[in-house]
């Protein structure tokens, strides 16, 4: 075995060695399953694919959730019964322990296996991939579709690899990924736009069969079934106009809000009497509206989220109702940290802005779409992992001027 190989199974299994440890030893026995549970269960009572809109209007076939997570979810309730959410979290053990070792290998690439080993050793120990695995959530799952993709543009970027596997894979992570969280499939116009700036036009056939093509034929399904359900073109799921509502009304904090509670007696009467699709237009009208005669308000709405998403927003961990006050110091403590360095690494690296012009899309984007709607903790960390590779790459130039530093003592 040679040595690259010895650190990828170093790194793999010391990940899933705490991660494992940390969903075993502090066992949430009950965690919360959102709409996620909630669709799941009724595939298990034989409803379909079905949901409620939070009681609005009565279950009936939905797109709401995109549907990846909840057709998991699903399979383990039906195949280990009680042992079902258990055995969910086990399985985002092991993609969160296949993060780390795709981040060892694009920083191995793009800059020296020694980067590629701070990089790994960060993640072995970053507070939110290993509890995150404690959650029934979509957010391991994110951020695994959304690395490997990552991975899979800068492998044929970088020409390393000749054969399909990275092909096939990138097809793979960007469909799955964007039936999971939609907002994955920004990598593929910043794919456009990095070969474009790049001057590397031949990747382009590449780029366009298996990252928009072969994407589009693993979503296309879905897509079809939406049409059937719906009478109506819904390429993914229709909760968008939800979304923007909970971050853009007269209530709104920056973070998530209860439709049914802070909506107006009005808004749910009217919603009640509306289809599924017809409410995320009508919520989604509302709004803009919202947006369009409150200006002001809405700037300081925005900045609050704009903050909520560079640092914390006030009530972290509060949803899951599971991770300790202790915890989210930890967190916020690393992540400030890993945030510096990200930025110096970046601030450093931005004579090569175009080389890393696709990982700095998606941190914009990221940011935009949370501003423009609502932040979660979720929502950023899908993204955090790019934080790691920017900030191990700094620790590199570090570690290697403190060597410089000493070689130039010992030979005085």
């Amino acid at each position: 075995m040679d040595k690259n190989r010895k650190i990828v199974l170093i790194l793999f299994l010391g990940a899933l060695l705490i991660t494992v440890g940390v969903v075993l030893l502090k066992k949430v026995p009950y965690p919360p399953t959102y709409e996620y549970g909630e669709i799941a269960n009724n595939l298990l009572k034989g409803k379909g694919f079905s949901f409620n809109y939070y009681g609005i209007i009565e279950t009936s076939p939905t797109s709401f959730m995109p549907p990846v997570y909840p057709y998991f979810l699903f399979l383990n309730l039906l195949v280990f019964k009680e042992g079902g959410l258990l055995a969910v979290q086990l399985f985002q053990c092991i993609l969160t322990a296949l993060i780390s070792v795709i981040i060892f290998i694009i920083l191995q690439d793009l800059f020296s296996p020694f980067c590629g080993i701070i990089g790994g050793a960060i993640s072995l120990i970053y507070p939110p991939l290993i509890g995150s695995n404690r959650q029934i959530g979509t957010g391991t799952f994110e951020t695994f579709f959304l690395m490997v993709g990552l991975l899979c543009f800068y492998k044929i970027f970088k020409k390393k690899e000749s054969n399909l596997k990275y092909k096939l894979l990138l097809s793979l992570s960007l469909g799955l990924g964007g039936l999971t969280r939609p907002v994955i499939l920004v990598l593929v116009p910043l794919s456009f736009i990095w070969i474009f700036i790049s001057k590397k036009r031949e990747l382009l056939k590449h780029f366009f069969i298996y990252g928009f093509i072969g994407a589009g034929m693993i979503i296309l399904p879905w897509t079809i079934r939406n049409y059937i359900v719906h009478k109506k073109f819904i390429p993914i799921s229709s909760n968008s106009g939800y979304n923007l509502w909970i971050g853009n009304n007269p209530f709104s904090t920056g973070e998530i809000i209860d439709l049914t509670k802070y909506g107006s007696p009005q808004l749910l009467a009217k919603l009640k009497k509306l289809s599924e699709s017809e409410i995320d237009r009508v919520l989604h009208r509302e709004a803009i509206s919202f947006i369009t005669h409150n200006f002001t308000k809405v700037i300081k709405i925005w900045s609050k989220k704009l903050w909520y998403y560079l640092w914390f927003r006030p009530h972290v961990g509060a949803e899951t109702k599971n991770i300790g006050k202790l915890e989210i110091l930890g967190y916020k403590m690393f992540y400030g940290i890993i945030f510096i360095l990200a930025i110096l690494g970046m601030i450093h690296l931005r004579k090569r802005w175009r080389e890393f012009f696709l990982m700095w899309g998606i941190l914009v984007v990221n940011l935009m779409i949370c501003v423009v709607y609502f932040v979660a903790t979720r929502y950023r960390m899908i993204i955090e992992p790019i934080y790691i590779l920017f900030a191990s790459y700094f620790l590199t130039i570090l570690w290697n001027k403190l060597v410089k530093r000493k070689k130039r003592v010992i030979q005085t």
